[in-house]
């Protein structure tokens, strides 16, 4: 995707760039259109009045640029929930992280807790240990389970966004999930046919597209979040993860409704009929109009048709980007920013077993080594005279405040600085 968030100076490059330029489809249509204009200027008294040409004008405009707002308003909407997808299975990883972790915390308090009420003393001082059952295996298998599960989720969550990228770019297949109709095929997996097929013989090996449909994995997912009552989740923690699901199944709505309706055809038959005639035959009234030039009438001629034509094609674009070219919605992209991003997230396990308490003295720790840094800093500044406003009050630089020279502490949560404190 082009980025045009660089100065005025790269406007010559994307006029005079051809990757991605709509004039290589335009150009034929600009070129058939000068030469009717040339056919025409040899033939004498052939045309009509620019008067009644010129009514269809603001009807054509209206619908040109109509399309191209309902095709951009298409475009923005499959950007728009394809990032929140992702982002929702983001966060759904990320509350299954913390609620694995609680529970494992929960588990070893709990160990802790029973060794302390199953621990006595003897007459010499001496700690005796009265419980004969292995807490510490028992804890390590919790441990490990509440592992696989995690990782279970992140496999889940994968599964299913990279399977919605594949029904959304399937035309067919994203019709027959929106109509509930199952798609078949045949049992060496190379011919896919529609359920109303006529011929019987074939029905009987035909077999259902079970591992493409995204909502069979949901389903998976949400029975693996709600069958976790033994591994000491709770109910409501599971509830909130099975929300996130049902967010993400709405967002797969929209995307599936997108991509398995196209514009409808009325609007776009009627608009490209309108204007093919009006563009085709503008030829015949050019002449006849206020171009005395056959020049200047062949400019103004292959400039129409570049822009009346460019946008209808522009248009056709944009209704439909759920493909691979770079004037698409990148949905590969945003499926591995989706991956990268849970894999970052799995790396921070273990920084985030430190305690609060540890964090905030750790914070305190470098904000007041920041402050003698800044302090130091400012002593050997020379003095400078202090601004005034308008007022004749001084200005108060907050840019230059020690007090703002600071880690964010939710940037201390995520650091991966180990902590040196003794905990008891």
């Amino acid at each position: 995707m082009l980025s045009y968030r660089s100065s005025a100076v790269s406007l010559w490059n994307i006029l005079f760039r051809l990757e991605g330029n709509i004039l290589v489809a335009v150009l034929p249509f600009c070129i058939v259109n000068c030469l009717l204009l040339w056919w025409v200027s040899t033939l004498d008294n052939f045309g009509f009045s620019p008067t009644g040409h010129g009514l269809l004008t603001l009807l054509v405009s209206f619908l040109v640029i109509q399309k191209v707002n309902i095709a951009y308003d298409r475009f923005t909407a499959v950007r728009y929930y394809a990032g929140h997808g992702a982002i929702v299975l983001r966060e759904l990883i990320q509350m299954a992280i913390v609620i694995s972790m609680s529970a494992a915390n929960n588990s070893r308090q709990q160990q802790q807790q029973q060794h302390n009420n199953t621990t006595t003393t003897n007459r010499d001082g001496r700690y005796i240990n009265t419980d004969t059952t292995n807490n510490n295996d028992n804890d390590n298998d919790l441990e490990k389970e509440l592992r696989y599960w995690r990782l279970e989720c992140v496999a889940k969550c994968t599964e299913i966004f990279e399977c919605s990228i594949q029904v959304y770019q399937d035309q067919n297949l994203s019709k027959h999930f929106a109509r509930n109709k199952p798609y078949l095929i045949d049992p060496n997996g190379q011919k896919l046919r529609d359920n109303n097929n006529n011929n019987n013989d074939d029905d009987d090996d035909e077999t259902l597209l079970i591992s493409q449909d995204p909502m069979i994995h949901i389903q998976a997912l949400r029975l693996h979040v709600y069958c976790a009552s033994d591994l000491g989740l709770q109910l409501l923690e599971r509830l909130n993860l099975a929300s996130k699901l049902n967010e993400y199944t709405t967002t797969y709505n929209h995307l599936l409704t997108l991509s398995s309706t196209p514009l409808p055809f009325s609007l776009v038959q009627m608009g490209r009929a309108f204007l093919l005639v009006w563009t085709f035959s503008m030829p015949l009234v050019l002449l006849e109009g206020p171009f005395t030039s056959f020049w200047a009438a062949q400019a103004f001629l292959f400039f129409l048709t570049y822009g009346f034509i460019g946008l209808e094609l522009a248009s056709i674009k944009l209704s439909d980007p759920f493909g691979d070219s770079r004037d698409d919605v990148q949905l590969k992209k945003i499926s591995d920013a989706l991956i990268h991003g849970i894999e970052n997230d799995l790396k921070q396990i273990p920084n985030q077993t430190t305690t609060i308490s540890a964090r905030r003295l750790l914070f305190s720790q470098q904000k007041q080594k920041r402050r003698t840094t800044t302090t130091t800093r400012n002593r050997q500044k020379p003095q400078q005279p202090q601004q005034q406003n308008s007022a004749g009050h001084a200005k108060d630089d907050h840019n230059n405040h020690g007090d703002h020279d600071v880690t964010p502490y939710y940037a201390m949560a995520e650091s991966n600085v180990e902590l040196n404190i003794d905990h008891p």
